[in-house]
């Protein structure tokens, strides 16, 4: 899933469609019919990567949506390369 996250923010990155923050975001349809794992698994791992403090989601409560910021570099620091 974080990959998926980081292929979005990647093109959010080239339309130029980031936040001041770097965050992004990414509907509900669209992580329906793209991301690679049913919406209840998708929650779960991106609950488990908030817990990591890998991502943050920001909800906007006027416009209903849902702002992604990734934290890359605290993934790679925690990853051990062997």
């Amino acid at each position: 899933m974080f990959g998926y996250l980081v292929h979005k923010y990647a093109e959010a990155a080239k339309a130029q469609k980031l936040k001041t923050d770097g965050s992004f975001y990414l509907s509900l349809a669209e992580r329906f019919h793209h991301a690679p794992l049913d919406l209840d698994l998708q929650d779960l791992a991106i609950e488990g990567l908030q817990k990591r403090g890998y991502i943050k989601i920001k909800h906007k409560k006027s416009s209903r949506k849902r702002y992604y910021q990734l934290f890359v570099d605290k993934l790679l620091r925690d990853v051990n390369f062997q």
